[in-house]
């Protein structure tokens, strides 16, 4: 009798190791930095630094434990929704720049989304224990990337591609809107970013942006991400 209820026992413990085992699945990824990073999919507790604008597109809000302090500065659709919604609130840990390691470590998250800017940073998260992804999209395709990247980390790949092809019916839409505007019309346009005399240059998702909308980067012939210029030379811009 107890050796019935013995193998009984047993029985059910393989199996449970066997389910679990079935739905358990982990995946690799290749961040910008070229590091392959292996996580458990799809994450439960991310702590998100620059990407936090698929937070609401994606439905992201039950996998994400914190948030840059960004994500309520400069994005409209996360504040206006945590308005709304105050229980959705994320604890807000730093920038790209200046992450509060000891937070992050109290956020307990299964993988940090950030920024390549500071390399450091990833390092030094990494020395902790944090798995960290680092992103930093030099063009739109590459944005697509990005996104699908998300959808892989979170299980939601079908809406990954639900936003994708948004975003490009809103830019077709644009490129059919401006396509009937005479070159020697189309206006001149500099994207700032971190300071007043840092503009977007021909690498990067501004710039891929500025052409669809039907303007001219006059940054756009460098070969750069952006570059330091004089105010007076901004001015020069004609808008």
């Amino acid at each position: 009798m107890v050796y019935r209820a013995y193998i009984k026992v047993l029985a059910l413990f393989l199996s449970l190791i066997w389910v679990e085992g079935l739905y358990a699945s982990t995946h690799t990824f290749t961040d910008k930095l070229g590091r392959a990073i292996t996580v458990n999919v799809p994450v439960k507790r991310a702590f998100i630094v620059i990407s936090y604008e698929l937070i609401p597109a994606m439905n992201l809000w039950n996998q994400v434990a914190g948030v840059s302090r960004l994500a309520e500065d400069n994005n409209d659709l996360y504040k206006a929704i945590i308005r709304e919604n105050p229980s959705l609130r994320k604890p807000t840990v730093g920038a790209g720049s200046d992450v509060n390691v000891e937070a992050v470590l109290k956020l307990n998250p299964d993988i940090v989304i950030t920024w390549t800017y500071n390399p450091d940073t990833i390092r030094f998260l990494e020395q902790k224990g944090i798995k960290v992804i680092g992103i930093y999209p030099e063009s739109l395709h590459e944005l697509y990337e990005v996104i699908r990247m998300h959808g892989k980390l979170f299980g939601k790949e079908k809406k990954a591609e639900e936003v994708i092809t948004e975003m490009e019916k809103i830019f077709n839409l644009i490129k059919k809107r401006i396509s009937k505007i005479p070159s020697d019309k189309r206006k001149k346009a500099i994207h700032l970013g971190g300071k007043p005399t840092t503009v977007s240059c021909e690498v990067g998702v501004a710039n891929d942006v500025i052409n669809i909308a039907g303007g001219i980067n006059p940054a756009g012939s460098i070969n750069s991400r952006n570059t330091d210029v004089s105010i007076e030379k901004n001015n020069s811009v004609e808008s």
